[in-house]
């Protein structure tokens, strides 16, 4: 299938793709933050869908135990909040 969207380059973040362009490449910035030792990375994607998928993708990359993606606030920890369930 053809993607139809705004083309992106370097850092620019995709936010027209789809949920799993966007998805694939917010993955990617968050695997090289966190093989720099950088802070958490962030995006400028509004779309609630976006960002829940991309907690799945988290956890299907077996960074669990490592990132903590917020799809209410839309923001990506290295440590759940106090009181968040890390394992939910």
């Amino acid at each position: 299938m053809a993607y139809i969207g705004r083309k992106t380059t370097g850092d620019s973040e995709p936010l027209n793709a789809d949920v799993y362009i966007w998805s694939a490449w917010a993955l990617e910035r968050i695997r090289e933050a966190l093989d720099a030792g950088e802070e958490p990375p962030q995006f400028r994607q509004t779309s609630p869908w976006h960002w829940i998928y991309l907690s799945t993708s988290v956890n299907k990359a077996g960074l669990r135990d490592r990132v903590y993606v917020d799809s209410v606030k839309k923001c990506v920890r290295w440590e759940p909040p106090d009181g968040a369930d890390a394992a939910a």
